[in-house]
């Protein structure tokens, strides 16, 4: 019975195993009812106790990828975020990117000086009369949550550089402070960062409802490394030359030439192109 099955999240944690979240999942990567029945059928007569959750993960995600690649991208995006590593700077470019979808103008690894000392800004953030400032918090072993040491120490270097280009800007100028993570935020990050008006978005949370995984979702800004038709090096190739969204495989490809072979280029566009077709 898959009732008293418990798995083992990345954190190490024991959870029982949910039929019923899992077929939510693959329901929001795209796949129909029908599909998403037979993969928690077939998964549920695999399980046992202490199953870890990626193994879970790998093969819904083979038999996803069999049916229709572009729900097994979809459900393949929090890994995806997390090969965006291991440096993290794909990952402030990719927050950028976020950004910019939402009528921000960007700038990355920017050097302000703050009242005190001098401060590296991951993102630098215009929008009208709002000035902003985006700190990113990546992690690359899944199961990390982000803990309030975090937005305590961003929310120090908002203000250090707030009391210095604050004298810069009018008095109806708002500002502005982010923090955005690949992982979660614990409960007392949480808590900090509303008491503090430090906005703070992550995997599972964000202003106004909207986390990480909906806004890339709704928008269609998937990263290159959830195409499944791309092996690890080939995105990694991608990234290291700036080629960050799958948007980014669309229009005139030949400047990708030199960095995969057609064949792979050709099925990786076609791949991307259904993904970002159809946000959920």
């Amino acid at each position: 019975m898959t009732d008293k099955i418990m798995v083992q999240k990345a954190s190490g944690e024991l959870q029982k195993f949910s039929p019923e979240k899992l077929r939510k999942s693959l329901e929001r990567s795209g796949a129909d009812a029908i599909l998403s029945d037979e993969i928690v059928e077939h998964l549920s007569s695999q399980m046992y106790d202490g199953i870890p959750t990626r193994t879970i993960h790998t093969r819904a995600l083979a038999m996803l990828k069999s049916h229709r690649g572009s729900s097994a991208a979809r459900y393949n995006l929090k890994r995806a975020i997390f090969a965006l590593g291991p440096s993290g700077f794909p990952f402030e470019k990719y927050v950028a990117r976020l950004f910019d979808s939402m009528g921000y103008t960007t700038r990355v690894g920017v050097i302000l000086q703050g009242k005190c000392v001098t401060h590296e800004v991951d993102v630098v953030l215009t929008k009208g009369d709002v000035h902003g400032f985006a700190e990113c918090k990546y992690h690359n072993i899944p199961g990390t949550t982000c803990n309030v040491k975090t937005p305590l120490y961003v929310f120090a270097r908002f203000e250090d550089i707030c009391e210095r280009e604050g004298k810069r800007f009018k008095g109806n100028q708002a500002r502005e402070g982010w923090l955005v993570t690949n992982t979660r935020f614990t409960d007392d990050a949480l808590a900090y960062g509303s008491c503090a008006g430090l906005k703070l978005l992550g995997w599972n949370t964000g202003p106004l409802g909207e986390s990480l995984e909906r806004m890339i979702d709704a928008r269609g800004l998937h990263p290159v490394t959830c195409l499944t038709s791309l092996k690890k090096a080939q995105a990694q190739r991608l990234l290291v030359a700036g080629v960050v969204l799958c948007q980014d495989l669309f229009g005139d490809r030949g400047g990708l030439t030199s960095l995969l072979p057609t064949n792979v280029l050709i099925k990786a566009s076609a791949e991307a192109m259904e993904l970002c077709k159809h946000p959920h």
